[in-house]
């Protein structure tokens, strides 16, 4: 006579371990997506589900690099340990105990920072850091140092870059306010020290610019984020010079109030006589042309409307997490074949609620309920110029129209 048991093959119905220590001790201290991520990541450990860390930021809403800043705290609390590969920015996790640490008698487990100390280059480059920043880095500099070279991929000369222009605009070179400025050039594609010179050379080109062209116009101010951005574009993208651009700020000395939008509408002016179409190739391509402009331009004020009424409306956040987790839940149900229909029906009609609670919250602060929704020049095409059926919509004629009205015919 033996003994069996069934075997359970979907992981929705298996439980995460999640040791006590771990919930007084660490989760409570945590910043809410680091306690998601661990979670999530210990479920899959425990499920032995094949996922990684692209799918932890596409459930949570973390970049890369916001993950890998989890993975680094996590370490450093001795909760986990990466494995990297040699020569490899990827890594695996392992999972380590709690309980362990602090009651079995195991010690931390190093993270690989100390031992790349050992590392002549980077024993080089901390030597430079300590040179510029004229102190002494402490224990948890060096290992952020460290980390900046092996989890972001950094070179030396880049992170010396970052030291160089924070010292050199009398900014802070404190170790986290640096690393916040080599984050954000890693996140617009600057991956090296020549691509920093030459971004720097362009921010300082515009900088020029922004005095050259108030000075003409007798302002004593200085520029507005959005004044910067219109000034930005002259040089950019309808390629004007700046003895161009000083050419059409001289035609406001005859109003009586001269002002950016003002110079704005005669270089405009200007670059559409330039670039007037010759061919109908040239008209769909200046459509084209609007319709990325109204994408970019809805996308901004989307996202200020966005954060606009979540400030206003705080209960939203965690309105939307709970329609975030329904729709985690149902996309995995979908892998459960028959068992994950009641899964499916149960987590459709949480999110339903949700969705309920959404507009009468929205309703008690004087919002429609759509009023979360991404801004549309054109709400039938999503202003794509493109139906669902895939013919043309009616907006892209009338931006022809316009085109055709506007900047003239063929010659």
């Amino acid at each position: 006579m033996s003994f069996s048991s069934q075997s359970v093959q979907n992981y929705l119905i298996h439980d995460t371990k999640v040791e006590n220590f771990f919930l007084s001790e660490y989760m409570t201290k945590a910043p809410g997506d680091y306690v998601k991520a661990y979670l999530l990541g210990l479920m899959y450990a425990e499920s032995g589900l094949e996922l990684g860390n692209a799918d932890i930021c596409k459930e949570i809403g973390l970049s890369a690099p916001e993950l890998d800043e989890c993975w680094e705290y996590w370490e450093a609390q001795g909760l986990i340990l990466r494995h990297r590969a040699p020569g490899s920015t990827e890594y695996d996790i392992e999972f380590l105990s709690s309980k362990e640490l602090y009651y079995g008698g195991r010690t931390p487990r190093q993270t690989a920072s100390p031992a790349a100390l050992e590392d002549g280059a980077l024993r080089e480059l901390l030597s430079e850091v300590e040179s510029r920043t004229a102190r002494l880095l402490s224990r948890k500099d060096i290992d952020e140092i460290s980390s900046w070279l092996s989890s972001y991929g950094m070179s030396p000369e880049f992170v010396l870059s970052g030291y160089d222009y924070c010292a050199s605009r009398n900014r802070s070179t404190d170790c986290k306010y640096v690393g916040k400025v080599l984050k954000d050039w890693k996140a617009k594609g600057l991956s090296s020290a020549r691509d920093v010179k030459e971004h720097l050379a362009s921010q300082d080109r515009h900088y020029a610019l922004y005095k050259r062209v108030f000075r003409a116009l007798g302002f004593s101010r200085g520029a507005t984020e959005e004044e910067k951005r219109i000034m930005n574009s002259w040089a950019d993208d309808m390629g004007f010079d700046e003895e161009r651009i000083l050419e059409a700020c001289a035609k406001t000395s005859g109003i009586s109030n001269p002002n950016i939008n003002y110079v704005n509408s005669i270089l405009r002016s200007w670059h559409a006589e330039k670039t007037r179409p010759r061919t109908e190739a040239d008209y769909i391509a200046a459509v084209n042309t609007l319709y990325e402009a109204d994408r970019a331009r809805n996308a901004e004020l989307s996202e200020k409307n966005r954060a606009k009424i979540m400030s206003e409306i705080p209960e939203l956040a965690a309105v939307n997490e709970e329609m975030k987790d329904a729709g985690f839940r149902m996309s995995r149900a979908n892998f459960m074949g028959e068992s994950g229909k009641a899964v499916i029906a149960r987590e459709d009609a949480r999110r339903k609620r949700l969705l309920s609670r959404r507009a009468e919250l929205l309703a008690a602060h004087g919002y429609q309920p759509d009023a979360l929704d991404a801004i549309y020049t054109c709400r039938r095409c999503r202003d794509t110029g493109v139906l669902a059926d895939g013919s043309r919509c009616p907006c892209y004629d009338q931006k022809l129209a316009l085109v055709r009205e506007n900047i003239g015919g063929n010659e």
